[in-house]
This record gives C-alpha cells, sequence and structure tokens, in this order.
C-alpha cells in the first residue's frame, strides 16, 4: 500500500533545513589526522584487523591529488573499507576515484563536498554505505551503483546538482531521505525492486522530466519524495498497480507539491522543445514485432532513448521511424531474442552500448543513403551471432569496443570516412578472416588490441595514412603470415604483433619512417628474417625475444638503440647483417646484442630475381622481372645471347633501389632480337645485377627459352 498519510508542514520544511546545515558544517569539518599506530602506504593511511584493511584518509591530509586509485590490496590484504571523511573536504580537487572491487563499505560523508568529482562507479561489491557518503559533490554528472547496494541512505548523493546519468541496480528496495535532493537529474528509472523511497529523496529536483517505474509502486513514499519536482511525468505499464489513473497524480498532491508526478502509461516518453524522445513501453509491450510510433501526442519521436528497449528478451522485430536521429545508450541492450534490425537513413549517432548481449543479433541493415556519423562504445559488444556488418561510408568515428567479442564476424571493412577507431574494437573477433581498408583511408592510428585474438587473419592491407600501430594492437593474431607496414607508419606500438606464431613476413613499404620497434613487439613471433629500415632508431626491451626461427636481421641504417633482451631466444647464430659502412655494430664476427655481425657481402640472397614473365606481339618483345632485394642500390638488367665467339645484346634497363624491398624491371628487346623470333627460337641469359650503394655488386643468372613465333 502507498504511504501517503504523512502530511508536510513548515515544520518539516525547518527540520530538512537545520538538518542540512548540520550536514553541511560536518562535511566541512577536515578529516582528523592519523591516530598513532595507523600505517601509511603509497599515500593512503589505514589500519588493519590482521586480515581487511580500512583506508582512513590521505597521507596528506589537506590534499590528496586530482586522482584516488584505491589499491585493492594493501601489504597483501584486501581494502574492504572507507571510513567516515576518508577523503571529505580536504582542499583535494578531487577528479577521478577508482574504486576496487574488494571494497565492501563506504563509510559515512566519505567523500563529502568534493566538487570536482565528475562520476562515481560503485562496484557490486559494496554492500554498505554510510549516511552523505557523496554530500554536496556538486560536479558529479554520472553516478553508477552496483548490485550489491540495496540501499542508498540518507543524503548519500544530496547536492549532486550536475548529475545527468543515474543507473539503479535491480537489486535496490530502499532509496533513503533526500537521497538525491538537489540533484541535476533530467530523467529518471526506477527499478521494479524498489519498495520503499524516503522523504524529499528526489526534492527539489527542478530539472526532472520524466520518472519511470518498472515495477508496482513502491509501498513506502511519502507525498514529499518528489517535492519541488512539479513538472515531471511518471510513466508505467497500465498493468502495474499503485499508481492510480492516468491523468492523476503520484503520490497523492499534498500541500508541498501544487502538481505531483502526472501519472501516464502505453508508450513513455520525454519532449525536447516539441521533439519526443521514445523511452520504453509497458512490457506486454515490448515483445514480439514492435513498431516505434513516429509521432505521440503529436510530437515527433526524434530518439530512442537510453534503455528504452534495455533487456527486451521477448522483443524479436522493431521498426524505426524515419523521423529518429539518435538511438541512445544501451537501448537494445540485453535485447536478446532480436534478430534483426534496419537502421533508417536519419540516424546520425548509435550511442554507447546500444546493441550489446543482443545475441541473437545477426543482420544489421543501415537504409540506402545514411547519415550515420558515430558508433559509441561497445555498440555491437558481444553481438556473438553478427556475421558482417558494412559501416556506412558517412561514419567518421568508432567507440571503444564497438564490434569486440562478435565470435561469428567474419569480414569488415572500415570505410575512408573513418577518422578514427576505438581501442579494442575487433578484440576477440575469433571468426574474424578478412579485414578491408577502403581506399582513400586518412585513419592514422590502430588503437590499443584493436583486432587483438586468435582470429583467422592471414593478412591485412593496412592504410598508406598510418602513423602508428598501438599497443597489442594484432597481438595473438596466430594465423596472420603476412603483414606490409606502410612507409608513414613511425612507431609499432608494445606487444603489437607478440604471440604471433605464425607470423612470417614484416614487408616495409617505400621509405619508411619507421623510427621505433616497442617492447616485445614480436615478441614470440614466427619470423625467420626481417629487414629493419634505416630510420629505425630505438628497438624496446624483448622487441623479438622468444621469435625462436628468427636467423636474419638486416640493418639497414646506423646501430639503434636495443633494449634489454632484444634478441634473447631468437635462432642459434642469428645474424645482424649489414654494410661495412654503416656505424655501431662491431666488426664482422663480433657480437651486437647477442646477434652475430656480418656485412652485406656475406649475404646467402643479397639478390632473387622471379621468373622473367615473356611478352610478344607483332612488333616487340619485353621482358618483366620482379626483383626483391635485400639492399640500396642500382638494379640493372641485361639480356644477351653467344653466337659463336660473339655475345649478342638485345636489351639493357636499369632503375634505383632506394631500400630492401621487390621492384620491377622492365627489358624491351631490340627490333632485330623481333625479327630473329619469327625465324627461329631463342635462349637468352638474363643477367640481373643489384650495385649495392656501400658494397659490392651482385649477380644472378637466369635462362629465358622463347618459341619461334611468327
Amino acid at each position: 500500500m502507498v504511504s501517503s498519510a504523512r502530511t508536510f508542514g513548515n515544520t518539516k520544511a525547518l527540520l530538512f533545513t537545520a538538518i542540512a546545515l548540520v550536514l553541511s558544517a560536518t562535511a566541512f569539518t577536515s578529516p582528523a589526522l592519523a591516530n598513532y599506530g595507523d600505517k601509511v602506504s603509497d599515500g593512503f593511511v589505514y589500519t588493519d584487523n590482521g586480515s581487511e584493511v580500512t583506508i582512513t584518509s590521505c597521507e596528506n591530509q589537506n590534499y590528496c591529488g586530482t586522482s584516488i586509485v584505491i589499491p585493492s590490496t594493501i601489504d597483501s590484504m584486501p581494502v574492504t573499507a572507507l571510513a567516515q571523511y576518508a577523503f571529505a573536504y580536504n582542499n583535494s580537487d578531487i577528479a577521478d576515484v577508482s574504486l576496487p572491487n574488494t571494497l565492501t563499505t563506504i563509510g559515512r560523508n566519505a567523500f563529502a563536498e568534493d566538487d570536482w568529482i565528475g562520476s562515481i562507479n560503485i562496484p557490486d561489491s559494496v554492500t554498505s554505505m554510510g549516511d552523505s557518503a557523496f554530500y554536496n559533490c556538486r560536479g558529479l554528472t554520472s553516478i553508477t551503483i552496483g548490485t550489491g547496494l540495496t540501499e542508498i541512505p540518507m543524503f548519500a548523493f544530496t547536492g549532486a546538482s550536475s548529475l545527468e546519468n543515474l543507473s539503479l541496480p535491480n537489486t535496490l528496495t530502499t532509496i533513503g531521505e533526500g537521497a538525491f535532493r538537489n540533484a541535476g537529474l533530467v530523467h529518471l528509472t526506477i527499478p521494479a525492486s524498489v519498495t520503499s523511497i524516503g522523504d524529499f529523496a528526489f526534492g527539489s529536483d527542478s530539472n526532472l522530466r520524466t520518472v519511470i517505474f518498472k515495477g508496482n509502486a513502491p509501498t513506502s513514499i511519502p507525498v514529499g519524495a518528489f517535492n519541488g519536482s512539479s513538472y515531471a511525468t511518471l510513466y508505467r505499464s497500465p498493468t502495474l498497480t499503485g499508481y492510480g489513473n492516468d491523468g492523476g497524480h503520484f503520490p497523492a498532491v499534498g500541500q508541498w507539491d501544487t502538481r505531483g508526478l502526472l501519472v501516464a502509461s502505453d508508450v513513455s516518453y520525454y519532449l525536447i522543445g516539441d521533439n519526443a524522445t521514445f523511452t520504453g513501453c509497458a512490457p506486454t509491450a515490448c515483445s514480439g514485432d514492435f513498431t516505434i510510433p513516429a509521432s505521440i501526442n503529436g510530437h515527433p519521436v526524434t530518439a530512442i532513448g537510453n534503455g528504452a528497449f534495455q533487456d527486451a528478451t521477448e522483443l524479436t522485430s522493431v521498426t524505426i521511424p524515419n523521423t529518429v536521429t539518435r538511438i541512445g545508450g544501451s537501448a537494445f541492450q540485453g535485447a536478446t531474442g532480436l534478430v534483426s534490425i534496419t537502421i533508417p537513413n536519419t540516424v546520425t549517432a548509435i550511442d554507447d552500448s546500444a546493441f550489446q548481449g543482443a545475441t541473437a543479433l545477426t543482420t544489421v541493415t543501415f537504409a540506402p543513403g545514411s547519415t550515420l556519423r558515430y558508433i559509441g562504445d561497445f555498440a555491437f559488444w558481444a553481438d556473438t551471432n553478427l556475421t558482417g556488418f558494412t559501416i556506412p561510408n558517412t561514419v567518421t568515428d568508432i567507440g571503444n569496443y564497438a564490434f569486440a567479442s562478435n565470435t561469428s564476424m567474419t569480414s569488415i571493412t572500415i570505410p575512408s570516412s573513418v577518422a578514427s577507431l576505438g581501442v579494442s574494437d575487433f578484440l576477440g573477433n575469433t571468426a574474424l578472416e578478412s579485414v578491408t581498408f577502403a581506399p582513400g583511408s586518412t585513419l592514422t592510428h590502430i588503437p590499443t588490441a584493436t583486432f587483438s585474438s586468435d582470429n583467422k587473419l592471414a593478412s591485412v592491407s593496412l592504410p598508406a595514412s598510418l602513423v602508428t600501430i598501438g599497443e597489442d594492437a594484432f597481438y595473438g593474431t596466430t594465423s596472420l603470415v603476412n603483414i606490409t607496414i606502410p612507409s608513414n607508419v613511425t612507431t609499432l606500438g608494445p606487444y603489437s604483433f607478440q604471440n604471433s606464431t605464425g607470423l612470417k613476413n614484416v614487408t616495409f613499404s617505400g621509405v619508411s619512417k619507421l623510427t621505433t620497434v616497442g617492447t616485445a613487439a614480436f615478441m614470440a613471433s614466427g619470423l625467420e628474417h626481417i629487414t629493419l629500415p634505416k630510420s629505425v632508431t630505438t628497438i624496446g626491451n624483448q622487441a623479438f625475444v622468444d621469435s625462436a626461427s628468427l636467423a636474419t636481421v638486416v640493418f639497414s641504417g646506423n646501430a639503434p638503440s636495443v633494449g634489454l633482451n632484444a634478441f634473447s631466444g631468437v635462432a642459434s647464430g642469428a645474424k645482424a647483417q649489414r654494410l661495412l659502412t654503416l656505424t655501431g655494430y662491431g666488426d664482422n664476427g663480433s657480437s651486437f646484442n647477442g646477434l652475430v655481425v656480418t656485412d652485406g657481402l656475406g649475404w646467402a640472397w643479397p639478390l632473387t630475381p622471379a621468373a622473367a614473365v615473356v611478352t610478344v606481339t607483332k612488333t616487340g618483345i619485353t621482358l618483366k622481372t620482379s626483383v626483391a632485394t635485400a639492399g640500396a642500390g642500382v638494379l640493372s638488367q641485361v639480356a644477351t645471347t653467344k653466337v659463336g665467339r660473339l655475345l649478342a645484346t638485345w636489351c639493357k634497363t636499369s632503375r634505383s633501389a632506394s631500400l630492401p624491398g621487390t621492384y620491377t624491371l622492365t627489358c624491351k628487346l631490340s627490333s632485330h632480337a623481333r625479327t630473329t623470333l619469327r625465324k627461329t627460337s631463342m635462349n637468352i641469359t638474363l643477367n640481373t645485377t643489384l650495385a649495392l650503394t656501400r658494397g659490392k655488386k651482385a649477380t644472378v643468372s637466369q635462362a629465358v627459352h622463347i618459341n619461334r613465333t611468327k
């Protein structure tokens, strides 16, 4: 039964004002100095009982810095509690707070009056929170409360005037007096588990416009619970009880509230100007095939709100009208029955976790003429049946983990419009076989762990615009055999190709700008040979460690700085090959970071021409040869035939080879050769020579037979 018997007169108002003043005064009391016997670790003062740790303050009680990361353990004991006033009002300008999942208790006023904290994520491990724990944290914009808390105590978040996002767990039963009084909330969802809401819990929340109750009316809720939130509308399913009729007010109107929460049902929404944001529907309606209305009560629906269909497990399909421009955060998260969806071309943004965990989703179709610009963090994370995805060529930004853990995804094309990828976007996509970067890509960075996983990628063609390859970018890609690093890349990040056990060939295209091979970049790779560009100045710790097949490292420039154990565990007797004129390697036969130094003249393969391709036309003969070189210099080619004691030369050609790489030589035979071929077949000796820039010449010959052709 809804409690509405209590009335609020001037005495009640004065009482709340007095309580607030007392709390404010106590919040402005600095924490006590550390007591005799208290201990200090990494800037935190703490006590322990021999098995658990309670943090009581910062070592410097007047300044804790701008960021607080509470450790999970101190002295091998779990940190389970923050004492009362632990970080309250200490002139610290604390902006970031990270709480460990060992924490169970947050004491009274623990963070009171810390104005600069922007967001707080209370882990599931926390089961107890003291009164006024975050009192007057005016900078808080986002609060996520874990499933361990069943009660939010009185005045816990009073004065969070900047609050925009509040996520309450389905385990919550009680919201205490004044818990969110004077908060900045615009939209609020009350879980079905809540049975009690205290006096002024959301009092004076003058920005509040939408309150969605997921369950029957709380059995205890005074008329002042939403006092001062007189513009808000309450939405609930018509099958839920205790709210009264549509058009009425809940709680019952009292002298503190001239309007109360206006009760509505069917579909829920809120207005921004004249436009409606669809926020959900009754549980019976959000199932099967559902059509979002293009307008509600004459207002065009331009957005799907945060969590609108979250955990709507009975929903199998949804039709989105072409009035919608935005799909909100977690809009379809956990909609495990949703099989396919078409996104109209009016949608410009898909927000964080919009389709996260929609495990039945196999097809996402974008209507022709899509104007999508943004795909948020975790937007399609863990959609385990999504086999492919065509990103519209209007998308410019993709958030972190956007497509991660899609274990059925086999291919992806990144359009040229994408200017930035997020961290771990394709992490754990174990079926991934093909990644294509569209021509004209301007992407400059492959972020951390983008393609990390034991996937099926055999090769990847990276865009020429790329400048950095981030940490763990291709970590553990065991099927990867070949990779070409574009010439603009300056840095291979730490662990970027670690455990790529199938990787055999790494080629640096053009005039490479690479300067840094990061820590463990090729640790435990399958490399047998690598030629490092002359621009390389730094090779990090363990860069090639345990690449057991690596037998040859060709250095094209003077000796770089090499980190610890960079070449430990490579093939026995592995060589560092360089030209004699390069400096910093020592003499032939000496050791360079565990590699045996040799010069370019001793290379077993200074020059490797492929078989010449012969083209015969009515007017001429052309020999085209692809030549792999292991050094820079001038490539030349001569085609000859020995006639008796004479040597007939049919063609000559040459070109510059500025770096080790693969080049094409084209030798056009003389017109006399074409005349000869009309009469008889020809046996030609084709000599290909590399005159090293710093060193001697190397020549390889091949015999070319050309059949008679009239």
